[in-house]
């Protein structure tokens, strides 16, 4: 069998997408449709169909269809005889780039589970961890232990360990878990201020009553110019 020539420039100059992508393939992307497995027009609609979801993945990650999936999995472990395989086997000829999609899924997958992990261990910080600035789970732990000595130094632990893993992880060369935790209040660095005698700005039981001492030797201060 051959495939329709016309049929085949069309496939390569087309737009592909779900929903609201449209995305022209590149010319390198177009020679997908040089392999070999492109044997016949039906072979050729499986590849323009698996297209759809495949660059779905690589050019939104993070919104793709929830189809594509299954989409390409089907098509992955379909018989090495069938157009469905063929189709696959001709988009992997570049750049792995059926293979990665689904390694993309799947790493998506494993990160929002680590996510999951992250919220329950602190359920009354879950904004943290829906920061975009995560975006592996070596990030979300990172992020997740760094809070939990955050925590430890706002409910009074004083220990030199909770300073050192507080100073480590603000002087740590990736600077994503820091970031999302520190915030807009400076959570991590009033965390580590506590240790100097700083009250900080931001909450805990250690904090609070550091400001009261604070505000107690100011009216005592007060007492005493009066006096004088």
């Amino acid at each position: 069998m051959t495939v329709d020539q016309t049929k085949l420039n069309t496939a390569k100059g087309k737009q592909y997408g779900l929903s609201s992508l449209k995305y022209t393939l590149s010319s390198a992307e177009q020679e997908i449709f040089k392999s070999g497995e492109i044997t016949s027009d039906s072979i050729l609609a499986e590849v323009e169909s698996l297209l759809d979801y495949v660059i779905e993945v690589q050019k939104k990650p993070t919104t793709y269809s929830a189809d594509a999936h299954n989409k390409i999995s089907e098509a992955r472990w379909s018989s090495s005889t069938t157009d469905k395989r063929k189709a696959y086997n001709a988009i992997n000829s570049y750049n792995n780039y059926a293979r990665d999609s689904l390694n993309k899924m799947r790493d998506k997958a494993d990160l929002n589970q680590m996510k999951a992990w992250a919220k329950q261990r602190h359920p009354n910080d879950t904004a943290i961890f829906d920061s975009p600035s995560l975006g592996n789970e070596q990030d979300v732990r990172y992020a997740a232990n760094l809070l939990n000595y955050v925590k430890r130094a706002e409910e009074g632990d004083r220990s030199s360990s909770v300073k050192t893993k507080l100073e480590e992880y603000k002087g740590h060369t990736n600077k994503v878990a820091y970031d999302a935790v520190n915030g807009s209040n400076n959570r991590v660095d009033d965390a580590i201020k506590l240790f100097s005698g700083g009250n900080g700005s931001g909450t805990g039981e250690e904090r609070i009553k550091g400001q009261i001492e604070q505000i107690k030797k100011e009216i005592n201060n007060l007492e005493i110019e009066k006096a004088e």
